[in-house]
Parts: C-alpha cells; structure tokens; sequence
C-alpha cells in the first residue's frame, strides 16, 4: 500500500503495532502524524524502505528488552514528524474493538 501511495522509493518507515481498543477490527494503514504513542498500541517491529537506511539511529546490538524497540520506534517517529514530507512513515496496525485482555483476544484473527 505504501508503495501505491508513494511510489517503490518514495517512502521510508512503516512502524508496525497491535492495537486494543480501538472502536474497530481490521488492518489499517494510518499516516505518521506526530511522535506520541497510543496507550494501548504495542510495537511489533518496523519497515525500513532501502533508501531509508541512512536515518535510522544506532541500533542496540542486538535490542536487548521491548524497552529497546520503543526508543528505536519514538526515534524514529520523532524524525517523521520533524520532517513531515521529506520522511514518509506511517503505522501499520491490526486494530481489534476489545482491550487485550478479553478473551475474544485471545481467539482473533
């Protein structure tokens, strides 16, 4: 989808999140914003497009904790939003309506 609103090139980060309580269920693509974090989303990993590898900051090697991925995340969410049309970035996030202790979480796909 990213290459379709961007071009192959055009584009450098997709953060990709699990989200509860959402209002909804589904696999969206939302646009980068600004650098703040939804209480209920959880980091899963990122996309870098090959051009992008320039911005991305030092890298624990290898992450050690969660805690590790996030500030790699914020980084890199901080430098989208400074650079709101330079860097292209957006989350990609399978979002559910129930919290993610709900049992229903436990079964969805």
């Amino acid at each position: 989808e990213m290459d379709a609103l961007h071009g192959a090139s055009g584009w450098h980060f997709i953060f990709l999140a699990l989200q509860w309580k959402a209002g909804g269920d589904g696999a969206v693509l939302l646009p980068v914003t600004d650098d703040a974090v939804p209480g209920d989303m959880r980091l899963v990993g990122f996309v870098a497009n090959t051009d992008a590898a320039p911005l991305l900051p030092a890298l624990p090697s290898p992450p050690q904790t969660y805690q590790d991925f996030v500030q790699v995340w914020q980084s890199l969410l901080q430098l989208s939003s400074a650079q709101v049309g330079k860097v292209k970035s957006a989350h990609g996030v399978r979002r559910w309506s129930y919290a993610e202790d709900d049992a229903r979480a436990q079964h969805a796909e």
